[in-house]
């Protein structure tokens, strides 16, 4: 049957190009007869990383289209043709397969293989993948070496076609100074915080409201930086980042992505937003003239950083413990999580403070921010 199709496919052809055809044919017979004839089943971690690549077609064919980088070898497939959202359920085994040979993979050993080196913090794909995403490739790679194994190569192939396996050099090159020049998107400058003062004694649920309607907008002092994320790329802006997921009641960053994973699963979430439950719109009256100075103080991340630090340092250091101390009819849970959120914000200032410890200015000018949230505490549990 092999013959009969062979000769049949080679009568079809133009008398032309039967020469090409026929290299062809044997320059495949030859790479077949260096390959496993019986490919092992598709496992679970086959179909759950299928999927996973699957997911990221579309966004990930584009970015790869300049990668003249091949899988499979010289013969394979660039990753912009792997990566075609229609053809790649056609062809996803085989490419899995194609990886597993590939020099992005140490089969047995995740911790050397580029793929995942370049997955985690400091990689080209850092973010592309969330952290669960990396830990089911990992699992996959430390599955490799129980099977499929590749055979030892005789080099026939080459010897026949002449091919030479060469890999390009890929470099990434960034420009982060025209970028973090841009300044901010505009709106009024001001560094200044007045202190509010209540000309009447509050009540028990003025009080209440108060505190949770500040416990609401802790995370404003950092909220604005991300929003150029070019400027969150310093020791300043990882900083920022840490609390604010902290704020937010995201995990603990670790030297994965996290991506949606966080917020599609169903576990509860409890950030300050959360656990105030107060809306920007109902924030207590008492407090609504700070929450506008503080807003405007924020939009200016960079000019502000000081005492935008010690005004984050006073919301956990004043703002948290109030919340605990009154009778705010937060629970168990929520006052646990407080705590967490807590003990990460301060671990993560502590540090970045000490770094300043050499500049006099700068710590003078965080020690007011930080002391404009403890006169506004002081005055609302007075």
């Amino acid at each position: 049957m092999g013959v009969n199709a062979v000769i049949g496919y080679m009568a079809s052809l133009p008398v032309a190009e039967r020469d090409t055809a026929w290299k062809r044919i044997q320059a495949g017979f030859i790479l077949a007869s260096e390959l496993p004839t019986t490919p092992s089943p598709r496992s679970d971690l086959d179909a759950a990383l299928e999927k996973i690549f699957g997911e990221k077609t579309i966004a990930a064919q584009p970015m790869h289209a300049s990668c003249s980088a091949k899988i499979g070898g010289r013969m394979g497939k660039k990753l912009d043709d792997w990566l075609d959202p229609i053809l790649y359920p056609t062809h996803s085994l085989a490419f899995l397969r194609a990886l597993a040979d590939s020099r992005w993979v140490v089969r047995g050993e995740p911790e050397k293989s580029k793929l995942i080196r370049e997955m985690k913090w400091g990689g080209r794909m850092f973010g592309a993948f969330t952290s669960q995403e990396v830990a089911v490739l990992e699992a996959w790679i430390c599955d490799l070496n129980r099977h499929n194994l590749p055979i030892k190569r005789t080099g026939s192939y080459e010897a026949f076609t002449g091919a030479e396996t060469k890999f390009p050099v890929i470099g990434v090159t960034c420009e982060w100074s025209d970028i973090l020049a841009c300044p901010s998107a505009p709106r009024q400058y001001t560094s200044r915080l007045m202190p509010t003062n209540f000309f009447s004694p509050l009540s028990l649920q003025e009080k209440n409201h108060a505190i949770l309607s500040l416990l609401s907008v802790s995370a404003v002092p950092f909220e604005y930086l991300p929003s150029f994320p070019a400027k969150c790329a310093s020791t300043y802006g990882m900083m920022a980042i840490r609390c604010l997921r902290a704020l937010y009641g995201f995990l603990p960053d670790s030297d994965t992505c996290a991506g949606m994973d966080e917020v599609t699963t169903n576990g509860l979430i409890l950030g300050v937003v959360e656990i105030a439950g107060v809306a920007l719109k109902d924030t207590s009256e008492h407090v609504r003239e700070f929450v506008t100075q503080l807003l405007c103080v924020s939009a200016h991340p960079e000019r502000n950083e000081a005492i935008l630090v010690g005004l984050q340092d006073g919301f956990i250091d004043y703002v948290f413990p109030a919340c605990e101390q009154l009778h705010t009819q937060l629970s168990v849970m929520e006052l646990q999580a407080l705590r967490r959120i807590r003990a990460r914000c301060r671990q993560t200032l502590d540090a970045y403070v000490k770094q300043k410890n050499d500049h006099d200015n700068w710590l003078a000018e965080m020690l007011d921010g930080k002391k404009v949230v403890e006169s506004i505490v002081s005055n609302i549990v007075n």
